[in-house]
């Protein structure tokens, strides 16, 4: 804090730490940490060099050896690992955790790396009104998820009457001849949005036995009952069925 002046509330420790700073609640712990900081408030740097370009940016947090190094005046910003945010320069509100994990571009703001496997755009939402898209194995996802590779989704296979369970996506049906096995869905209301696969199949037997979902069921616009949804193992695709957050509804 050698040319502080007139800040107050700031912490130092280290050679060159907060050299230039005239702000206040300020925190530099490390070689070089905010060593170029002039004004802005509420910045902390844990780490060598860490934050050590910045000059006027404000609510800023750095941990890690050279994290946010050559954030200039970016505001908002959170790095945390070895390097990490070092690119970003002029933007706001991005993230990077991780070894070096960088963002897509240094100059625009809301952006996330995570690991640099987990990317965020657009982040500029709230608790309470989430916004933006988030990519996984690309740094430029163009819907609220976008997953660059494959996907995996539990599967189960059942041979008697069964509640589906919030862990469920694909229910194998494994009916004996002649049984009829109920399958019973979650009260929709409870799960907006879910999607369950279900699919009959008779290996060994022959073929008569068959599924049915136990749950009310909205098909063409029709509450169907239970004995109209049937699950038969002659059935090429599997049956889908999914929640609006009132009703169920078959979809496939």
């Amino acid at each position: 804090m050698y040319s502080n002046t007139s800040g107050t509330y700031n912490t130092a420790v280290g050679l060159t730490a907060l050299y230039f700073d005239t702000a206040s609640f300020n925190t530099a712990l490390g070689y070089s940490a905010l060593a170029n900081h002039v004004s802005g408030d509420n910045n902390t740097a844990l780490g060598s060099k860490a934050l050590s370009s910045d000059t006027t940016g404000i609510n800023n947090t750095g941990v890690g050896s050279n994290a946010l190094l050559f954030n200039g005046k970016g505001s908002q910003n959170t790095a945390v690992g070895v390097e990490a945010g070092k690119n970003i320069d002029a933007g706001n509100n991005n993230t990077a955790i991780g070894y070096r994990t960088n963002v897509a571009n240094g100059n625009l703001n809301n952006q996330l790396n995570i690991a640099n496997n987990i990317f965020g755009t657009g982040l500029t939402g709230s608790n309470f009104a989430p916004a933006g898209n988030i990519g996984i194995g690309t740094n430029t996802p163009n819907s609220t998820l976008q997953i660059a590779g494959s996907l995996s989704t539990n599967i189960v296979k059942v041979t008697g009457n069964y509640t589906v369970l919030s862990t469920d996506f694909m229910i194998l049906i494994i009916p004996a001849d002649g049984v009829t096995l109920l399958m019973t869905l979650p009260d929709p209301t409870t799960c907006k949005g879910r999607i369950y696969k279900f699919k009959a199949f008779w290996p060994g037997n022959t073929g008569t036995g068959k599924g049915q979902i136990a749950t009310p069921v909205i098909v063409d616009g029709v509450t169907s009952p239970v004995s109209n949804l049937n699950i038969s193992p002659g059935n090429i695709t599997p049956i889908t069925v999914q929640s609006d957050g009132i009703n169920w509804y078959y979809i496939a």
